[in-house]
């Protein structure tokens, strides 16, 4: 399914029957997000940022919301399967 999302998405799985997915973005330079802290682009109930692997770093982190978005950070996120279109969107990853 990844490569039908588009050259930042890494990885995609449906959960929960297909109402939630994991996806694994790579956070590109025309994102919306790109630069942004998770607080600032949380939107309650359509995605929830799990983990964040920052550019040029090995390891994953738990992020918390001052957390900054830089583009090539990858992030693994949860996303309500109903708003898919939406965040993808906001992520800089087109259907």
């Amino acid at each position: 399914m990844s490569h039908l999302r588009g050259d930042s998405v890494t990885g995609i799985h449906s959960v929960n029957g297909g109402s939630l997915e994991i996806a694994e973005i790579i956070v590109p330079e025309e994102s919306e997000v790109e630069g942004k802290a998770l607080k600032d682009i949380a939107e309650n109930g359509k995605f929830l940022v799990l983990q964040v692997q920052k550019h040029g770093e090995e390891s994953y982190s738990v992020p918390g919301g001052n957390t900054v978005l830089d583009a090539g950070d990858k992030i693994i996120l949860i996303i309500n399967a109903s708003e898919n279109e939406t965040v993808m969107k906001k992520f800089g990853t087109e259907l």
